[in-house]
């Protein structure tokens, strides 16, 4: 399961996704413009194909949003306050000099792409690393998300992109479960809301 696409393709892909249906064509550079400030040459932007409908990018942006929000996702560590993110993580194995793939806890490429705000894209990022220095007890995640969430949030407040309105949950405090049955526990916070998991 190596990676077989450049960063620019997965961008694109996404692309659908992010703009109900429709993949737009790359392009890196804005406009060129001579020394006098005359434009010479501008980019627009150009629908390169229609590989999925509208109903389906949107289905799929709330698939892509759970990677983030439900508690056993992987993509938690994306979160950004304020803003809505959808996403996908991703680790692709590096194939070696003798044919087969690397082995070890770091031998991978760790990535992640993402778009935001979740439920109207105006930006996607995609952020990758390669046989990342783990020793510390990190994780791929932690190194991917303390590049993607200030880069992600600081560019949506350039381009003056209203942060969400987060609502709060109240606390409360748990009975003591101590000494008492699996089964009890399990019955009376799943009565309160919550998903014990033994």
């Amino acid at each position: 399961q190596g990676s077989v696409v450049t960063p620019i393709q997965q961008i694109q892909a996404f692309t659908a996704i992010a703009n109900d249906g429709k993949m737009m064509k790359p392009y890196v550079v804005s406009k060129i413009s001579d020394s006098s400030g005359k434009v010479i040459e501008e980019s627009e932007p150009t629908v390169a194909g229609t590989p999925i409908s509208e109903e389906t990018a949107k289905k799929v942006r709330e698939y892509l949003e759970t990677v983030i929000t439900d508690e056993k996702a992987t993509g938690t560590a994306y979160a950004i306050d304020g803003y809505s993110v959808a996403g996908k993580t991703g680790t692709a194995q590096i194939a070696g000099t003798d044919g087969r793939y690397l082995t070890g806890f770091e031998n991978y490429i760790f990535s992640f792409i993402g778009m935001a705000p979740a439920d109207d894209p105006e930006l996607i990022m995609y952020v990758a690393i390669k046989k990342p220095d783990l020793s510390d007890g990190g994780s791929g995640a932690t190194a991917l998300s303390s590049i993607f969430n200030p880069f992600m949030k600081n560019s949506l407040q350039y381009l003056n992109i209203a942060s969400t309105e987060t609502t709060k949950k109240e606390s409360i405090s748990l009975s003591d479960y101590e000494g008492k049955s699996v089964e009890t526990a399990v019955a009376e916070l799943t009565e309160i809301g919550y998903a014990p998991v033994i």
